[in-house]
């Protein structure tokens, strides 16, 4: 009995991420500037706006933060101090870029009442942490003026966010915003589909590691005890398996970093469009997660060809 010969898989395409370095940290410049701008701006019509700018600002500088750490860890080029088995940790660090993804699309449902409703609970976990320091530590008189400092700071808080009196007086009333799952189940009919399957596909695998789930230890077990096993595997390990893990990640990462610049894009015309689409033609092309990114979302969104 014959058959047909199995057709050998392609060699996996290595993308070379400095091909579109330049783009991308322009593109990153550009947009937080660009809120600077608004939020200054708005300063001067609308206060509410304003905070809302100033929170966007605030997210995409720190996820500027955390994408250029994981391209520390990630990066060819030997560094004092560095180990090979960092990148191990580049899965956590890219599981809060996911969590600022996700939160700007919710806040981008209804912009202004959502991110003053972010504003307001940011003040009651202000309000609630300074009530665990003031119970554990109150009767220390070396804590007296910490506690007094804390104390001004949520003084300050209530005069500039938007409070009502009864609020300020008791913060247990404002709402929380929701964080994970319930953040997922909050969204709009518009979003949920795609951010349940950026969940599914790019926030579980990563929040496996981060949490050390059987899953996220069966993912990195082997590389880390790779001492134990012999050493035409360890061998593999170190230099096959190893850049593969960090090239999945820190792709996976470029391609929420360009999600987040696309968000902002589509909600505040910032102008920066064709600095979006350059980046997302050409990580497209080698990596199917791209691929799929972009039809299920941003193709439309950007008005790409697909």
């Amino acid at each position: 009995m014959s058959s047909s010969p199995q057709k050998t898989p392609k060699p996996v395409r290595v993308f070379n991420v400095g091909t579109i370095s330049e783009t991308l940290d322009g593109l990153l410049i550009n947009v937080q500037r660009d809120l600077k701008r608004r939020v200054n701006e708005t300063s001067l019509t609308s206060i509410p706006m304003s905070r809302g700018f100033l929170l966007m600002r605030i997210a995409v500088l720190f996820a500027r933060q955390l994408y250029d750490s994981i391209r520390f860890l990630c990066a060819d080029v030997e560094t004092p101090g560095r180990r090979p088995e960092y990148i191990f940790t580049v899965p956590s660090i890219l599981r809060t870029l996911e969590e600022i993804l996700f939160t700007i699309i919710y806040l981008s449902e209804d912009f202004l009442n959502r991110s003053e409703d972010f504003h307001k609970a940011m003040y009651r976990s202000h309000h609630e942490e300074r009530g665990k320091y003031s119970t554990e530590h109150s009767q220390k008189p070396e804590w007296k003026s910490f506690l007094n400092n804390f104390k001004q700071s949520l003084q300050m808080g209530a005069q500039f966010l938007p409070l009502t009196p009864e609020e300020a007086k008791q913060p247990h009333q404002i709402n929380r915003i929701p964080i994970g799952a319930r953040m997922l189940e909050a969204m709009g009919k518009n979003n949920r589909p795609f951010t349940q399957w950026l969940n599914k596909w790019f926030y579980d695998e990563t929040s496996a590691i981060a949490h050390f789930t059987p899953l996220g230890v069966m993912k990195i077990a082997g590389y880390l005890v790779r001492d134990t096993a012999p050493e035409h595997i360890r061998k593999g390990l170190e230099e096959e398996t190893m850049p593969k893990f960090k090239g999945f990640y820190y792709m996976m990462a470029t391609i929420v970093v360009t999600a987040i610049a696309s968000e902002l894009e589509d909600q505040f015309h910032l102008n920066n469009r064709d600095q979006i689409v350059k980046i997302w033609g050409k990580i497209r092309i080698d990596f199917p997660d791209a691929e799929e990114v972009c039809t299920r979302r941003y193709d439309e969104m950007l008005g790409m060809k697909p």
